[in-house]
């Protein structure tokens, strides 16, 4: 039977796994373990996904199990399956029944509690199946059609401009990748050197482990329940010899576990490695994100309007296996509770070739099996033979470094075709305009309709309005904006109610700003941060025919431009209070962290000011509309580079930085002093026009004053600045 389902397993979408509940908690774990690990194997040989969600656990003869010690005995089985499957989830994917009881129920009429919950687990279970299989297809066609709208767009955008600037701009880009196609290089060599420091630290933790007095002593210690018995039958040594070294195996596979267990060093280190690779990833993504815009936009400095390729849809969420994504099988312990019983045996086993006959091991079973145990674990604690048995179980990691490595410079390759093709154009604008717009056209409307149908029947909204409590009148409303209004509302929760606000689109959502809504809610979803606006989810407010989107945000009481300017004791050059200069500084800091980490997944806030830095009740900063604003309203905040139209990165948010810690901490909006129109004061930025000391408030701190004056220097600004700030 085990062979069957191995077989069939590669074609299943889900599972359900029957349990003997009055068996001693019923949980076969090595047959289980087995299957986990084909399951394994399967996703890992043939990137076939496979959810922890698509799997049942089923009880049953429950009421074979005492009522006094139910919770106890559902408690233990609910630890042991954790052991097995990590994300397992005990309220909707445990169902502890009785199918006796179901039966004679059925016979009368009449449908038990326990078996409903056990139908509505597995329509569920199928859903969830049917839902994440539907995702990946969903969003390959997104990709797809959102590539064809921006390749298409790149054609007719540059055919109506000036050649010799087209030219230029083309060989700037082109420049600009091979800076970044330069770096990779580095960059592999350095995401082969993490893996192979974490591989050394897991080996080093676990050799460590196996040769502790506590390991040895409980290893090599027998009784005689726990020793193998001899066969009585005539048969060969060579049996029961196999039957020491299966007791030897479970024992060291006993140890592992149980070291894993405590200690979490392979999971963590399973999790750093991905985590890295795709934090690598994200930002040689995020900088030939902002060329594309370069490439398409009517000034180099002007995203395209409207998102054109879905942000997040990036190799690693393809190889991020049990970890990061919900896509693949689950492995916790699985792979090194199977795998454990290959190390060091093969050698142990060639030392052993003088063991004693059978009747020699049946005077002292136990001092024999002391004895061979401590050769064995001495065996199988050196490096060299943990080393390949590490190497195995990050796996995983392994996976997705050898995708992240080659993904990379395809990409680039892709963007320096793509400028070759464009800065050797000659055909007329009316021709390339013929030929290119129907496609456009056609390829932005799919991928509109596409978005639409995600957020509708995908799974990208993952919060019911029924889960969201607000008045929508002016006693919750927060603030209103060009697109959205936010209110103060209340989100459900298993642990009782948050206190949250609600960012409601004002116009229906429809094919025209479907795009836009997904990419803002798919951006922040990757912005998980102490210092960053919390992101709760999205939710759809259903009104007739129509729907308007709902992102649910963390709750915070203002913003920091309020709290500074409205309030001369938090103004740091005017309050003589040594608490307002500390709180300024915490504050840089902690901003300095969020942009840190914002621009290490590859994106630019394009939209930092004082107004986008919000309080939290415990006078927490809170970055705010990450990679939603355009480039700050706010003529002080824009970058020279922005102004010139040139090709900007994350150097713009250095510099808008800079100009925030000038306002921190005089209380004032920068640049106020300069006269004439926008355009004029724009200029005067280009030029190298920088806000200056205000005469009536004391000085900022040497410290200060450099950091900030090195943020608004062109030549100077990097993200190393940001360092300076959040370690000092």
């Amino acid at each position: 039977m085990d062979d069957i389902v191995n077989t069939y397993l590669p074609e299943a979408f889900a599972f359900i796994y029957v349990i003997n509940s009055a068996n001693a908690g019923g949980i076969q774990r090595d047959r289980l373990e087995k299957l986990l690990e084909h399951a394994r194997k399967v996703s890992l040989e043939q990137q076939r996904e496979f959810s922890p969600t698509r799997a049942l656990f089923v009880c049953n003869k429950w009421d074979q199990v005492p009522s006094d010690e139910a919770e106890e005995v559902k408690n233990y089985i609910i630890k042991k399956l954790t052991l097995c499957w990590p994300s397992v989830d005990p309220v909707s994917q445990i169902i502890c029944m009785s199918s006796t009881n179901a039966s004679i129920a059925q016979a009368l009429g009449i449908i038990t509690e326990e078996f409903a919950a056990l139908v509505k687990g597995i329509k569920s279970m199928v859903l969830k199946s049917i839902e994440a299989s539907l995702q990946i297809q969903w969003r390959w066609l997104y990709y797809l059609l959102s590539r064809m709208a921006y390749l298409t767009k790149a054609f007719i955008r540059n055919s109506s401009k000036d050649r010799k600037r087209v030219t230029e701009r083309m060989m700037l880009i082109t420049e600009r990748l091979l800076i970044i196609e330069k770096q990779q290089s580095s960059v592999n060599k350095e995401l082969q050197e993490y893996l192979e420091s974490k591989t050394d630290n897991a080996v080093s933790a676990l050799a460590k482990y196996l040769k502790s007095s506590d390991v040895v002593k409980r290893f090599t210690s027998w009784t005689l329940d726990d020793v193998p018995n001899a066969e009585e039958s005539g048969e060969s040594w060579a049996v029961t010899k196999n039957y020491i070294q299966k007791a030897l195996i479970k024992r060291l596979r006993y140890e592992i576990a149980r070291w894993e267990e405590e200690n979490h060093v392979f999971a963590d280190c399973r999790t750093s490695l991905i985590q890295y690779f795709q934090q690598r990833f994200n930002f040689a993504e995020g900088q030939l994100r902002i060329l594309e815009s370069s490439v398409i936009a009517d000034n180099a400095a002007s995203p395209a309007g409207g998102p054109l390729v879905l942000g997040n849809f990036n190799v690693a969420e393809r190889v991020v296996i049990g970890v990061t994504s919900p896509i693949w099988v689950p492995v916790g312990l699985v792979s090194l509770i199977v795998s454990a019983p290959v190390i060091g045996m093969m050698t142990f086993l060639k030392k052993q070739q003088d063991w004693s006959q059978k009747r020699e091991y049946k005077k002292a079973k136990c001092g024999f099996m002391a004895k061979a145990s401590k050769e064995y674990l001495s065996e199988a604690a050196e490096k060299q033979h943990l080393r390949s048995y590490v190497v195995e179980h990050l796996e995983e990691s392994q996976v997705c470094l050898r995708q992240v490595v080659a993904r990379i410079p395809e990409l680039i390759e892709a963007e320096k075709m793509l400028c070759q093709q464009l800065r050797g154009e000659i055909r007329v604008h009316k021709e390339i305009e013929d030929f290119y717009e129907p496609l456009c056209e056609m390829s932005l409307r799919r991928r509109d309709s596409m978005a639409m149908f995600g957020i509708k029947k995908v799974g990208i909204v993952d919060i019911s309005c029924d889960d969201l409590e607000w008045k929508d009148d002016g006693s919750s409303l927060l603030g209103t904006g060009a697109f959205a209004s936010v209110y103060e509302g209340r989100l459900k929760l298993r642990e009782g109610k948050q206190p949250v606000a609600l960012k409601v689109w004002k116009d229906e959502l429809n094919d025209s700003n479907a795009s836009s809504f997904l990419a803002e809610t798919e951006t922040l979803r990757k912005l998980n941060y102490p210092f960053i606006v919390k992101f709760y989810g999205a939710a759809l407010l259903k009104e007739g025919d129509q729907v308007r989107g709902i992102l649910v945000m963390e709750l915070c009481k203002e913003n920091l431009r309020r709290h500074i300017f409205l309030n001369p004791e938090n103004i740091p050059g005017v309050s003589t209070n040594a608490a307002t200069k500390t709180n300024a500084i915490r504050w840089a800091r902690n901003i300095a962290n969020a942009l840190e980490f914002i621009h290490e997944r590859g994106i630019v806030h394009r939209g930092l000011r004082l107004e986008n830095i919000l309080l939290s009740p415990e006078d927490v900063v809170k970055v705010a509309d990450v990679g939603v604003a355009r480039f700050a309203v706010v003529h002080a905040y824009v970058a020279p580079e922005v102004i010139r139209f040139s090709i900007y990165d994350s150097k713009v948010d250095i510099y808008s930085f800079g100009i925030m810690m000038w306002e921190m901490w005089y209380g004032k909006r920068a640049l106020l002093e300069i006269g004439g129109d926008l355009n004029t004061i724009l200029h005067k930025v280009a030029e190298g026009t920088r806000p200056s000391h205000v005469e009536d408030r004391r000085k900022p701190p040497i410290g200060w004053q450099h950091l900030m004056q090195r943020c608004w220097m062109e030549k100077q600004k990097n993200d190393q600045l940001l360092k300076c700030v959040t370690s000092s």
